[in-house]
């Protein structure tokens, strides 16, 4: 018996030793033993050329009509970084793809007609670079679609036009089926989000504990990445829904899912290790930060998470990463701040469900991020179901909800909701954030008509400045609010704060904004007005503008 036992040790202890072999320390590469060097995984943009001569804007051949350029189009940041001759082209794609053809008749359909552009059809690197360029940044300014990145591309030219054609690479994608897959990965968004605890984290917490979410949700699709060939792997949808993706897919998701929660994130495009690659940037506190969640799942045979590549500089990860495309238009990460504060650059995935494990990790992201957060070394203590009494801005008195604390003392970080149903967060001694509208918000259809923000609440006698507005869901829609009133407070928006809040016609700003921050107000209707004090009318303007408001709106002195 006793042999057995001790060759159960010797069994046990060499299988110890051999794991500690594979596993690596700091400073390895990703090619180190045990480790996958995924590479060469995103693809390269190419496109047919296509004899159009004979098409006109009449044609009844199954090549295209050709179609001008559709203005509307929504950009974004990436369309900012671009020269002229990209917004074209950036353009001229978006128009193709607002009705790709089929597999089976490649041509029908729309083209976008870039102005101008012929000449690129002679220099096959440069209509290569801006295919390239131009196709990944629509794909990341809409990052919700995923047609971009399911499209095959034909060109020509007409004139001085160069024509562009998109069509789906693949017989299994119609218009029809790529929206069901689009609505899909919507609704997958909001389950992923809906499994993770973010509750009293910060902006870094949430980043560590969705980076470790997609780590473990997802599996490195070596198939589609050997393949070469166009796949949902590549997108959003791969890691979200099918939990299969490569390179783009994770860094698409990552994105994504860090823009539910108003955190600024980016998808970099080049090369590792001579391969097509693509990963990620992250900014945190005004600095950006390399990622890339695909390499930090090289040791996902063992059931780790390697954090060799979380938050890292661009000077850093160059050393195997290289910019290329519209990679090379991003900013330089420089931040240090936010940089893995973790004891070990590997960490055991938890052998429960996905979902629990995401939890569980919550609770170790934030004990070993607590000397990196600003904001969150108290947070986690004051939640509870006390009785302390609260008075909102109006004076009335009312218990408070089940996140107040029964403790007499309120630390920075501290939630709680009002009698009203606004819901804040401690930011400092004399300041809160209105971090949540009341519940009903977009239900009811007559009580919120006038929205008027806070400008002050009481709580337990203590009066605190109502001073900026960061909602923990990242945007208020507000469904039938035709009014809304910004107190004098309140300095600070954050991003996407009143996104797609369409029913807006009038916004009254009573006091002198410091930050607005990017798509605060995007898509807001035409007809709106921003009524602001004749004293910041300068300042805010600047301020509403830079932030991308739409520019049809009317802005008045009052």
């Amino acid at each position: 018996m006793r042999s057995i036992k001790n060759a159960n040790v010797i069994l046990y202890i060499a299988f110890a030793i051999m794991l500690w072999l594979l596993l690596p320390v700091k400073g390895d590469t990703v090619s180190a033993s045990g480790a996958k060097a995924y590479t060469n995984d995103m693809l390269d943009m190419s496109a047919t050329r296509i004899n159009v001569s004979s098409v006109s804007s009449s044609s009844t051949t199954n090549i295209i009509k050709t179609k001008s350029l559709n203005s509307s189009i929504t950009t974004g940041d990436y369309y900012d970084l671009l020269d002229s001759t990209g917004k074209t082209f950036y353009l001229a794609l978006a128009t193709a793809y607002s009705n790709p053809g089929t597999y089976s008749n490649k041509y029908s359909g729309s083209a976008g007609t870039a102005t101008g552009l012929a000449s690129l059809v002679s220099d096959s690197s440069s209509f290569t670079y801006y295919l390239n360029v131009c196709a990944y940044a629509y794909a990341y300014d809409h990052i919700d679609q995923i047609d971009p990145l399911l499209c095959a591309y034909g060109y020509g030219t007409s004139g001085d036009d160069l024509i562009l054609y998109a069509f789906y690479a693949s017989a299994s994608y119609t218009q029809s089926s790529v929206s069901s897959l689009e609505s899909a990965l919507t609704s997958a968004r909001l389950s992923f989000v809906s499994s993770l605890d973010t509750t009293d984290l910060s902006d870094y917490e949430i980043e560590l504990l969705v980076h470790d979410a997609i780590v473990e949700k997802v599996t490195y699709d070596t198939a589609a990445a050997s393949s070469g060939s166009v796949d949902v792997a590549h997108t959003a949808y791969g890691a979200l829904v099918d939990s299969s993706a490569v390179c783009d897919g994770y860094s698409s998701a990552f994105m994504y899912v860090l823009d539910y929660y108003g955190i600024e994130a980016r998808v970099v495009t080049g090369t590792a290790s001579g391969g097509g690659h693509a990963w990620s940037m992250v900014q945190l506190d005004g600095s950006w930060y390399e990622v890339d969640t695909t390499w930090d799942d090289a040791y996902e045979d063992y059931s780790y998470i390697w954090y060799k590549y979380f938050n890292i500089t661009t000077s850093d990860i160059s050393s195997d990463h290289t910019r290329k495309y519209v990679g090379t238009l991003l900013p330089s990460a420089t931040g240090t701040t936010y940089a893995y504060d973790g004891s070990d650059l590997l960490k055991k995935i938890s052998s429960t469900s996905s979902s629990s494990s995401s939890s569980s990790s919550s609770s170790s992201s934030s004990s070993s991020s607590s000397s990196s957060s600003s904001d969150s070394s108290s947070s986690d203590s004051s939640s509870s179901t006390g009785t302390n009494k609260i008075t909102d801005s109006s004076g009335s008195d009312s218990s408070s909800s089940s996140e107040s604390d029964d403790d007499s003392s309120y630390s920075i970080g501290y939630k709680w909701t009002d009698s009203k149903g606004f819901k804040y967060k401690i930011t400092s001694d004399v300041e809160v954030a209105l971090i949540r509208l009341p519940s009903d918000i977009d239900k009811n259809k007559t009580k919120y008509k006038k929205l008027t923000l806070p400008n002050t609440v009481t709580l337990d006698g203590e009066t605190y400045k109502v001073t900026s507005i960061k909602f923990e869901n990242g945007s208020a829609k507000l469904k039938y609010t035709k009014t809304l009133v910004i107190p004098a407070n309140i300095k600070s928006i954050a991003k996407n704060s009143f996104k797609n809040a369409k029913t807006l016609r009038t916004v009254i700003i009573n006091g002198e904004l410091t930050s607005v921050g990017k798509y605060a107000f995007k898509n807001v209707s035409n007809n709106t007005v921003f009524k602001i004090k004749k004293n910041y009318y300068k300042t805010n303007v600047k301020l509403l503008k830079k932030a991308k408001t739409n520019s049809r709106v009317t802005y008045k002195k009052s």
